[in-house]
This record gives C-alpha cells, sequence and structure tokens, in this order.
C-alpha cells in the first residue's frame, strides 16, 4: 500500500500468538498504529479519493490570512472538507503487506531503533478531518515482541516507520 518514515504516531500494542503445528506456539505482536497526515497522502491511496472529500475554500470563506499563504495559488490545495457530517468517518481499505520492515525510532536513529522484519500491514483504515487533514489507522503483526517494553515506557506515543517490501521480500495483496 505505501511506507512511512520518520511517523509520529499513537500506538497499542498486545501480546499475540502464532500458531505453528498443531502444539507449537510462537510469540509475536499486533500493533495499532494512528496518526494525522496532511491529506495529501490520500494521493498515496486513491488520487481520487482527496478531492471527493476535500474542496478548496470559496471565495467568501477566504480571509486576509488566506490570500497571504501561498498555497492558495496551489490548484491541487484542498484544505475544507466537502460537508462536515464526513469529519472522522473512516473507510476500509482493502489490501495487506506482507513482509514490511517495522521500525520503532528512540531517540537518535541507528543502533537504538527497534526493528521487526517481515511484519504483515492490514485493516488500513482512513477517515477525513477538519482542517485538511486524515487520519490513518492500520494495524502491524510481526514477531518477535521486543516493542512492548518501548511501548509500556511511553505510553503508546512513537516515531515509526513502516517500508515496503522489495517485490522478492514480500507481496501486496491489493
Amino acid at each position: 500500500m505505501f511506507s512511512i518514515e520518520n511517523q509520529p504516531v499513537r500506538m497499542i500494542w498486545s501480546p499475540s500468538v502464532e500458531k505453528k503445528g498443531k502444539k507449537e506456539q510462537v510469540a509475536a505482536s499486533t500493533w495499532h498504529i494512528e496518526f494525522d497526515a496532511p491529506n495529501t497522502f490520500l494521493d498515496k491511496i486513491d488520487r481520487e479519493l482527496r478531492p471527493a472529500w476535500f474542496r478548496r475554500p470559496t471565495s467568501s470563506e477566504v480571509d486576509l490570512a488566506d490570500q497571504a499563504d501561498p498555497r492558495m495559488d496551489d490548484p491541487d490545495y484542498l484544505p475544507e472538507l466537502r460537508t462536515q457530517t464526513i469529519d472522522n468517518e473512516f473507510i476500509d481499505l482493502k489490501g495487506s503487506m506482507h513482509g514490511a520492515t517495522f521500525k520503532v525510532h528512540q531517540g537518535l536513529s541507528g543502533p537504538s531503533d527497534i526493528e521487526v522484519e517481515d511484519v504483515r500491514v492490514d485493516e488500513y483504515k482512513v477517515g477525513p478531518r477538519a482542517g485538511g487533514t486524515v487520519r490513518v489507522k492500520l494495524r502491524v503483526y510481526g514477531k518477535p515482541d521486543s516493542v512492548q517494553y518501548f511501548y509500556e515506557n511511553n505510553h503508546g506515543e512513537a516515531v515509526v516507520s513502516i517500508i515496503e517490501p522489495t517485490s522478492d521480500q514480500g507481496s501486496l495483496d491489493v
């Protein structure tokens, strides 16, 4: 579906169990990730979604601050919801990504990052928000459960990256 890099998120961790064979079980983790992004994030999913949810302000809605904003010259700048009734309404997106890499960045990047390879990313949801942003929700599932310590000591706030697999590393089901 998409990659995110160094994205501040809220995450909820829960332990999981993966069954291998009839009796063997392996510890795993599930992370429910949620973050806000500019509505241009929707272009990564479907180029028609952003103009369906957002619009340019009408001339009666533009004030002096808007006139001074250089983004107003960009015809693709769509900061207003088409209707307030869709604020925070979510749609489910089809698809999943297998073989991705999930990183939790701790302080300075590099050796202190917690990295979990070969994760599955699914349960994508997006919802428009007033002010030209969207809320994105998704689930990451993988092994090992080393991120539990980080989550318990940082109250669910983190900076993460999800890197799509290369074609030989994993798959994308849409």
